[in-house]
């Protein structure tokens, strides 16, 4: 259960993946419209890179992430990320939109459960 867990949030975080993929090519294309592009852009091409990495290990090494201490720190990274991002959907924006706190929450709580459970990894 806790590999399926995993493997779930793997292919969450690749949706996000494309997701902010999709965002970066919107955001080049809109052109100079704002002194914040760039930071616009900087912070979703490492928003990318992190979710990516976070879809590769959870789909490749999901047995590494549950049983090695570097793996369980990146698990518990995943749960930080996905809910600073939900507090900050309400906490921050002006016109919050509860999908996506939504979103992160479940991700979080994926991860989160994949973490708290006992049993085999595998």
């Amino acid at each position: 259960m806790r590999r399926t867990l995993v493997l779930v949030g793997g292919a969450l975080n690749t949706l996000f993946f494309a997701f902010h993929l999709l965002l970066g090519w919107r955001l080049w294309r809109l052109g100079p419209t704002s002194g914040l592009r760039p930071l616009l852009e900087t912070f979703n091409l490492g928003s990318a890179l992190m979710v990516g990495f976070l879809a590769l290990v959870s789909l490749a090494f999901p047995a590494e992430l549950l049983t090695t201490r570097v793996g369980r720190s990146v698990l518990w990274l995943a749960v930080l990320l996905y809910l600073s991002r939900a507090i900050a959907e309400e906490a921050l924006f002006v016109r919050p939109q509860p999908m996506i706190a939504g979103a992160c929450l479940l991700v979080a709580a994926v991860y989160a459960a994949a973490g708290l459970m006992r049993g085999k990894a595998v």
